[in-house]
């Protein structure tokens, strides 16, 4: 994947997400969680630095459709009372970044993992009351294809879906179970709870969001 390529992809991610979000914030953030959910089979058979950011950008593209999403009083209401607590969460890792504990740029991942999901916090106070239902179909759907990437893992096999490359070292690693004298892959086992996932880590995250 060239440059110009992937700037297209990442603008399209965003944009995806951004018109999801202004439709709908259940819609937007169904297709979000989409996206994140084939996130980590699209990049292990993609070995670019691009993908990398995929999800980032779908993310921030609906975290800008909340930002400028009209509100109403109830909204707003319920966004004041909870303001104060995603300053703390994002105030604290922030004001740690300035201790030189690590390399500046290891604490910016660090700080990335802390702060970049705290906006679904305000997504879910702006939910309706029908929201919750889209969004638990729309979930029953993504996991339902989740299961069926699992059991075609089972039957085929893990690299046919993963294959051996740099990016997918830590998969064919995890090799530390054994099972009647037979080494056995741990993430075998955990694809098929977390099939098109870049790892278990991924998978909790995601389960966090929702």
């Amino acid at each position: 994947m060239n440059l110009f390529a992937a700037v297209g992809l990442m603008a399209g991610l965003f944009a995806f997400s951004f018109c999801l979000g202004r439709r709908s914030i259940a819609v937007g953030f169904l297709g979000t969680v989409t996206i994140g959910y084939f996130y980590g089979i699209v990049r292990a058979n993609y070995e670019n630095v691009f993908i990398y950011l995929a999800f980032d950008f779908a993310a921030v593209g609906y975290f800008f459709a909340l930002l400028i999403n009209r509100k109403d009083i109830l909204v707003r209401y319920k966004l004041r009372k909870i303001m104060h607590w995603l300053v703390i969460l994002a105030g604290w890792p922030t004001l740690l970044l300035l201790a030189p504990t690590q390399p500046l740029l290891v604490q910016l991942v660090g700080l990335r993992g802390h702060i970049f999901f705290l906006p679904f916090i305000a997504a879910g106070a702006m939910l309706d009351s029908k929201a919750p239902r889209t969004i638990a179909l729309g979930l029953v759907v993504l996991n339902s294809l989740a299961l069926a990437f699992a059991l075609l893992e089972v039957q085929f096999g893990v690299p046919r879906f993963y294959p051996y490359n740099a990016v997918d070292q830590i998969i064919y690693r995890s090799t530390d179970v054994f099972v009647g004298g037979v080494e056995f892959s741990v993430v075998r086992r955990e694809y098929g709870r977390c099939i098109t996932f870049s790892s278990g880590r991924s998978e909790r995250g995601t389960k966090e969001i929702i």
